[in-house]
């Protein structure tokens, strides 16, 4: 085919995001019915275990590959969601 159009341009437009407040006073705050990062995972280790044992399960359903696991935990170790 000939090498012309955007392809993968519009991306970046598509979806969007929301992030979880941290704590539930910051979501009371602000009006978020969703639960906050800290009622969620009470600790690092229970989000990066959770994070983990999805990836694992996902895996294992075949859809995604070992270095699609080893970069999701990579990603989750990362985050500072208990941080200020």
């Amino acid at each position: 085919g000939a090498n012309c159009g955007g392809e993968g341009l519009l991306s970046r437009y598509i979806g969007s995001y929301f992030p979880f407040q941290r704590t539930a006073d910051e979501r009371r705050v602000d009006g978020d019915p969703r639960p906050a990062v800290s009622e969620r995972y009470p600790t690092r280790q229970v989000y990066l275990d959770r994070v983990a044992a999805a990836a694992r399960e996902l895996q294992k359903e075949r859809f995604l590959l070992d270095e699609d696991v080893a970069a999701i935990q990579r990603a989750a170790a990362a985050r500072h969601l208990w941080e200020q």
